[in-house]
């Protein structure tokens, strides 16, 4: 349990689990020589209430003989300063707290439950998850241990009383005003009346989830270690494989090599160019490059991300790594969309919509990146400006140059994001076929 540490600090919140844990424990340190401390973070919310669990831990540990360190941290104060909510703020207060305190080799109890777990889970297949989501609470890791994970609520409160062990209420646990309480006020009740096992087969869920996921992440070790090799990932490794374990190692990648806080959209990219070759801007900033032989991290990467895709059939929607563009046609209704083209200033952070006359369309569409000496006429300009001057005037920096998105036909430019719509194929009065071209920046692009 101890994971071979002679220590152990147990969080103690005066609450039922946490009384529950701390009587356990107080047991089993006993028994294995285990140094057994407690810590408790007064968080400020609640005011007398939080002084009065305050005062009961400092009481229970008192008549267990166990030492207990308490804290009082302004919650609400950090919550306003990092623009965090009340429940993260003071978890992260609760964990900074605990780490201080214990020991090198120590490890830290908390008296997470089932219930705690249910929770979790139904919280994470709420938002979407994978296998690490359905995987619950892990019962131990990071140097932190939870004894309890096997226990219900209930059965946690009918150990205290058993015990006759006293323990505090948190009045806040009762409001609906936290993601977490709206699940269990309301979801848990309603699948336990289906079921009422639904907690412990949740539990028995996460258990064989995380199985599965343990094995899965043994197996992604295996691959991308021997797949990785200077700095370079080699394709022909790892396109055989499965899409799963294909994705799987192309995450690791993502988060050792390129050492980037990606999305899922990053790895879907990275998945469709693997082979034929591609680049993404995962953020960072990082170029993620492959060759079609290997996938790497390009250092001193041009300044802009080059591509060129031919238009087919419209409707139409391009994903570059970091834009994405629809094309439509409509008739014109006499409401055309305004040429968002003096809107420079939120580049990046704005969808923007142009409208171009589809009849003066001439050949093929393509979307690309900008070339030397590309130019566009900006009607409210009065002048024709290369998109290098444009970038100049608007002060635009490397990053945010490399990004820019050009539709042209066989004449040249039709359109900039997010400069505008040339004035050879803007619509007018008599236009009767729109083509509206929608660009939407993934991020700020800083």
């Amino acid at each position: 349990m101890f994971e071979g540490s002679e220590y152990c600090l147990a969080a103690l919140s005066g609450g039922a689990d946490s009384v529950c844990m701390l009587h356990i424990l107080s047991v089993i340190c006993a028994e294995s020589g285990v140094r057994l401390e407690a810590a408790h973070l007064n968080h400020m919310i609640r005011g007398e209430e939080a002084d009065s669990d305050e005062a009961y831990c400092r009481e229970l540990c008192g008549m267990l003989g166990i030492r207990l360190y308490v804290k009082k941290s302004d919650v609400p104060a950090a919550a306003k300063a990092g623009k965090l909510s009340l429940e993260t703020a003071a978890r992260n207060e609760r964990y900074s707290f605990f780490r201080e305190l214990v020991r090198d080799g120590g490890v830290i109890a908390v008296g997470h439950t089932m219930n705690d777990n249910a929770e979790t889970v139904l919280m994470n297949l709420a938002r979407g998850c994978g296998l690490n989501g359905l995987s619950g609470i892990a019962p131990a890791g990071n140097g932190i241990i939870r004894p309890i994970l096997c226990l219900s609520r209930e059965d946690t409160e009918s150990y205290c009383s058993k015990i006759n062990l006293r323990y505090v209420i948190d009045s806040t646990n009762s409001k609906d005003d936290a993601s977490r309480n709206l699940v269990r006020h309301h979801a848990l009740p309603v699948l336990e009346s289906v079921n009422a096992n639904a907690v412990e087969n949740i539990f028995r869920s996460s258990e064989n989830a995380r199985s599965v996921l343990d094995h899965f992440e043994t197996e992604t070790g295996v691959l991308y270690d021997a797949s990785f090799s200077g700095g370079k990932l080699e394709v022909e490794n790892i396109s055989s494989q499965s899409p799963a374990l294909r994705r799987a190692v192309t995450e690791r990648f993502l988060k050792d090599a390129a050492g980037s806080d990606y999305e899922k959209r990053h790895v879907d990219l990275i998945d469709s160019f693997l082979c034929s070759g591609g680049a993404v801007v995962v953020p960072g900033g990082k170029k993620v490059v492959s060759d079609g032989r290997s996938l790497y991290v390009e250092t001193n990467a041009p300044e802009d991300t080059v591509f060129n895709e031919p238009v087919g059939s419209i409707p139409a929607q391009t994903e570059l790594p970091y834009a994405r563009i629809r094309l439509d046609i409509r008739s014109n209704d006499g409401n055309i969309i305004k040429n968002n083209d003096n809107h420079c200033h939120n580049y990046l952070k704005l969808p923007y919509t142009y409208c171009i006359d589809y009849v003066k369309i001439q050949g093929t569409l393509v979307l690309r990146s900008r070339l030397p000496g590309d130019r566009i006429s900006l009607s409210h300009r009065g002048c024709s400006k290369t998109i290098g001057k444009l970038f100049t005037e608007n002060r635009f920096d490397a990053g945010m140059r490399g990004r820019c998105v050009v539709l042209a036909d066989d004449a040249g430019v039709c359109a900039v994001f997010p400069f505008g719509v040339d004035s050879r194929v803007e619509p007018g009065p008599g236009s009767e076929t729109i083509l509206t071209a929608e660009c939407e920046y993934y991020g700020s692009g800083n």
